[in-house]
């Protein structure tokens, strides 16, 4: 099959159509050919990085992350990820190879497509997704790989971590808005992408809209609490079993596990904020309907 037939545009990936698309993809030559040439340039821009401070460098490739995880999907996504990592390491080696720095690279891909595959890609869709693998990547696997390799701690490379991306965050996503809302118009015309049928990034009320905001908060929500409680627990584990005595490693662990048990009901906050959100939306609208029949 040259390309994907299926045009459906969906509101989040908790469905059974949205994968469906996603799997059909891997058989669409289309997108494969598109995965293929997104993986070169993945790797050739993983050569290039422009500094804007001291020790802060924009790395060019999360450009083609993003655009090719809306095109593709996150199954073809996690595939590209993997290989994009490898190669880039045959091509250019920098220190022994370690397996967790390829998951970093899938786990950001997949995040990507998830936010941007099939759907209205907005601002804040985008902004959400470079804040999700800042976050989740670069910020907590990230410093797990570093001290692992490195044996400085957690801590220490969390720290530093945070700083560097969460400073980098904005400025990422206000250039990745200014590239898509360029490109948008031309791949929308040769139907790679479907949520944007006027070739404009998507604009509206979003707080109060169907399937807006407070949809994707609830759905942020949900995904930090799976993601949160894989993380800790795995960090909780790996302390424990690295620690040269039980009672060394429950100390050690003791943090990652209270973080677990605390992450549901730090994102219940998140959520209760979403289906707040929700709420008033729906009373607003019956007073809209209301106000519409009393005027008849």
């Amino acid at each position: 099959m040259w390309q994907n037939k299926d045009t459906s545009v969906y509101s989040s990936p908790f469905c059974v159509g949205y994968w469906k698309s996603a799997a059909a993809e891997l058989h669409s030559l289309r997108s494969l050919t598109v995965a293929a040439v997104f993986l070169a340039l993945s790797v050739a821009l993983g050569m290039i990085r422009i500094p804007v401070g001291d020790n802060l460098h924009i790395f060019l490739t999360f450009f083609v992350k993003m655009t090719g995880g809306a095109i593709y999907g996150p199954i073809i996504a996690l595939l590209s990820g993997f290989l994009s990592d490898l190669l880039g390491y045959v091509i250019t080696p920098a220190g022994p190879y370690f397996f967790g720095y390829t998951l970093s690279t899938m786990a950001g891909a997949f995040l990507y497509a998830l936010f941007l595959y099939r759907a209205r890609i907005s601002a804040v869709r985008i902004f959400s997704a470079k804040l999700f693998v800042n976050v989740l990547v670069n910020i907590l696997m990230g410093s797990c790989w570093s001290a692992v390799m490195y044996g400085k701690g957690y801590l220490y490379y969390l720290a530093k971590s945070i700083v560097k991306n969460i400073a980098l965050w904005p400025l990422e996503s206000i250039l990745f808005v200014l590239f898509i809302g360029m490109i948008l118009p031309f791949l929308t015309k040769r139907r790679y992408l479907f949520g944007n049928p006027d070739g404009k990034l998507y604009k509206g009320k979003y707080l109060f809209q169907e399937a807006g905001a407070a949809h994707y908060v609830k759905f942020t929500a949900k995904l930090l609490t799976g993601i949160g409680l894989l993380v800790f627990t795995v960090l909780a584990v790996t302390r424990f079993y690295e620690a040269p005595s039980i009672s060394a490693g429950l100390y050690a662990a003791l943090p990652f596990a209270i973080a677990a048990i605390l992450t549901p009901f730090i994102m219940n906050v998140l959520y209760t904020f979403g289906t707040a959100a929700e709420d008033i939306r729906a009373v607003r609208t019956q007073m809209e309907e209301k106000s519409e029949t009393q005027e008849k």
